[in-house]
């Protein structure tokens, strides 16, 4: 859409009359242009004030005179337009002007009927006959054709349009200055009229050496308020932190550890806000140098290439200087787009590789080398997220997919200037509507302003918020909670940088360089979704590319990255990943085959049934890892290990207790009601052995003790002992009632 197109369509857009399609063509367009921004908002102020003067009564000449015009343009060649009556409109014009004077002039709609029939004048059928009703886009097609403009319910030509908007007034036609009306008025009226003085003065208004200003001004200004702009107003303190910024401070009792020192001296200064997002400004006083830093972005002496692994690209770096990657950054091209994992320093004239992620899972091109355009947008923040979580490939490729309902819009025009309004700014804070979700800080604020396009390019992605918990409010206390949560988290290192751990949960990550932080990103919000399984579509060569990569971790990387290396197998959308885990139960390595099973258990495919059982016939008397699979069986809820279950009943008294433990959960998620007979009847079988003399006396009591447990979460009775058990289940109505009871219980 070129500007003078959408600046015909402001009066329409403002009024809410156009198409769809075209409300979101203008929209896009004053979002992007700065100068049809700055138009439709001189525009829209001068409209909203007319609205805010108040209702004026208006003569019928404006709707006279519309027709009239309407008519002169329609009428035949040689014919004499109608004349049109001039005069002065009557009694009380002067406190007409006087509310002119002060905020415009606001007119009721003319009817529409009328408009319409002369619409009929002028575009009547060829053929003669009637219109039941004129098109809309025809009238206002004709309507346009005489140069009119939409403008408070009336077709009005530009030049009065015009006229308001600037403050002008309409007198018998004509447009002049109100002072001009007031003059002209005050010697025809047979009443002398109030002066403007006293009109403002009823009106709220009071004078002085600056003007006429509402006497709500006075009163602020008298309370030592500090006006900002009309209508926006700040305390004293307000307005020190809008200067100078709120110390973000140390909260008490806690101790320092490696970045805590960085952040108590940082300030945040006064919000920015755009549409539904919102940024703080992050305040650093004292001068620091990043000079040094060399990065990816249109860097002709840096090359980035593929070696054949997902995870990893080389990057090659020709400059002088030191190359500084950031997490987050995407890097374009090759055989698909990544995104690093972790900030990384490459030195002048070094070759290194660097750990990455696929973030484009639907390609797999031939191409081996990056685009230029590397590292000039930072992922989404819920991708950030999900890498930063530790749940692998397959949570990254599920925020992707998640993304597509939660697209934003471009925020780089909105917040173009932002490094540049605030001196010493190192990082932002950003809040979509309510909540904050996340912190962004660099060493210095010439890293900051070179990295800030490619952050607000990520945020522009777009972001899912949950509106169940907020965890930081959109607030200036909201953000010195966020900044101070490094002080209360745990530190994990993860190649050169720092992660910062809260109980489960990953909320950041520091980069060190000496002693020096050179970048800390905190990504906030509800981290329950981090790696839910989201569907997404991978080709199946790539799939199994990435498959052998995570394979090759898990046998090749230190025990951290194995470990959860495996637990991300279980969060990719596919079959072949859940059978790369299964093959596992076979490794060599005992901590592997631990976290295997634990993975399988919180997995939740029922397809590794199957291999658990055969696993868990090889244990013998390994009892730590015999729980671990009796509950990841217990967990995944299929009939088929009932038998096994059952079976362990008899033998050693502590795998017993092992599967007295287990084996309710299990059959609290089975229907079958043959499956819920045989375990009830096992169960009373058991209690009575536990009175017998099957196992050792110690071992009796504590067996009787579990299987009063298991029966009174399945039964919901509770029994003193086996007798009492036995004889509720041998009457046939008590375990009749009990069945049909469950049975409805499952149909709700």
């Amino acid at each position: 859409m070129t500007c003078d197109r959408c600046q015909e369509l402001f009066s329409d857009y403002f009024d809410k009359e156009l198409s769809a399609e075209e409300s979101t063509s203008v929209a896009s367009h004053i979002e992007e242009c700065a100068d049809c921004r700055s138009e439709f908002d001189l525009y829209s102020q001068g409209l909203h004030s007319l609205q805010e003067s108040g209702s004026v009564e208006a003569s019928g000449r404006f709707a006279t005179d519309l027709l009239t015009s309407l008519k002169m343009e329609a009428v035949s060649p040689g014919e004499e337009p109608p004349s049109m009556k001039r005069g002065f409109i009557g009694g009380g014009i002067a406190a007409l002007v006087t509310l002119s004077f002060i905020g415009g002039l606001l007119m009721r709609p003319s009817s529409s009927d009328q408009v319409r029939d002369v619409v009929r004048e002028i575009e009547v059928p060829s053929r003669g006959e009637e219109w039941e009703s004129i098109p809309r886009e025809m009238e206002r097609a004709v309507l346009r054709k005489l140069d009119l403009v939409k403008y408070r319910g009336h077709w009005v030509s530009r030049e009065m349009r015009d006229g308001f908007v600037s403050g002008q007034v309409c007198v018998a036609g004509r447009m002049m200055a109100p002072e001009a009306a007031f003059e002209e008025f005050s010697q025809d009226g047979e009443e002398e009229a109030p002066s403007v003085e006293e009109s403002l003065k009823k009106l709220g208004y009071e004078k002085t050496s600056g003007g006429y200003v509402p006497q709500e001004w006075l009163t602020r200004w008298n309370r030592g308020e500090i006006q900002i702009a009309p209508g926006k107003w700040k305390t004293q303190e307000e307005f020190r932190i809008y200067l100078s910024g709120a110390v973000v401070g140390r909260p008490e009792g806690v101790s320092d550890n490696e970045i805590s020192e960085w952040i108590d001296g940082l300030r945040i200064g006064s919000p920015v806000r755009h549409g539904n997002v919102t940024l703080y400004p992050l305040l650093r006083a004292e001068e620091r140098d990043s000079s040094k830093w060399g990065l990816v972005h249109q860097n002709p002496r840096v090359k980035i290439e593929e070696i054949g692994d997902p995870f990893a690209v080389q990057i090659f770096n020709g400059s002088e200087q030191p190359l500084l990657l950031l997490s987050g950054e995407i890097l374009v091209g090759g055989k698909f787009s990544r995104m690093v994992r972790s900030d990384i320093e490459v030195s002048a004239g070094d070759t290194v590789l660097v750990p990455v992620v696929c973030v484009e899972p639907d390609a797999d091109r031939k191409e081996t080398l990056f685009l230029p355009a590397s590292g000039g947008t930072v992922a989404p923040l819920d991708v950030r997220r999900a890498a930063l979580s530790g749940k692998g490939q397959g949570a990254i490729w599920s925020a992707l997919s998640s993304l597509k309902e939660h697209r934003g819009k471009d925020l780089s025009t909105a917040f173009v200037d932002f490094p540049d309004r605030f001196p010493g700014v190192v990082g932002v804070a950003v809040a979509f509507g309510e909540q904050l979700v996340c912190a962004e800080l660099f060493q210095d604020a010439d890293l900051f302003a070179r990295r800030f396009s490619s952050l607000l390019k990520g945020l522009s992605q777009g972001i899912s918020v949950s509106e169940a918990e907020v965890l930081f409010s959109n607030n200036i206390e909201g953000v010195r909670q966020l900044l101070q949560s490094p002080y209360y988290s745990r530190m994990q290192i993860r190649e050169a940088s720092f992660l910062l751990k809260q109980g489960t949960r990953m909320i950041g990550e520091a980069y060190p360089e000496g002693g020096e932080i050179i970048h800390l990103s905190l990504l906030a919000g509800d981290s329950s979704q981090e790696g839910k399984s989201v569907a997404y579509s991978v080709p199946e060569f790539k799939m199994k590319a990435v498959l052998d990569g995570v394979m090759r971790q898990i046998t090749q990387g230190g025990e951290f990255s194995r470990i959860r290396a495996i637990q991300s197998l279980t969060l990719f959308d596919s079959p072949a990943a859940i059978q790369r885990l299964i093959s596992l139960l076979k490794h060599s390595d005992p901590v592997i085959r631990k976290f295997t099973v634990l993975s399988l258990s919180e997995g939740g495919d029922a397809s590794a049934v199957p291999a658990l059982l055969e696993y868990a016939k090889t244990l013998e008397r390994h009892f730590p890892e015999t729980e671990r699979v009796l509950v990841a069986l217990a967990r995944l809820g299929d009939a088929r290990a009932l038998p096994l279950f059952l079976s362990w009943l008899d033998g050693e008294a502590r795998r017993v207790r092992l599967v007295l433990n287990c084996l309710p959960t299990l059959v609290l998620k089975i229907e079958d009601r043959d499956s819920w007979t045989s375990v009830i009847e096992r169960l009373v079988s058991c209690f009575q052995d536990s009175e017998g003399k099957k196992w050792p006396s110690q071992e009796k009591a504590r067996i009787s003790t579990e299987v009063g447990k298991a029966l009174h979460q399945l039964c919901g009775k509770q029994f003193s002992n086996a007798s009492e058990a036995a004889a509720w289940w041998a009457d046939e109505s008590s375990r009749n009632e009990f069945l049909e009871e469950r049975e409805k219980r499952q149909r709700r």
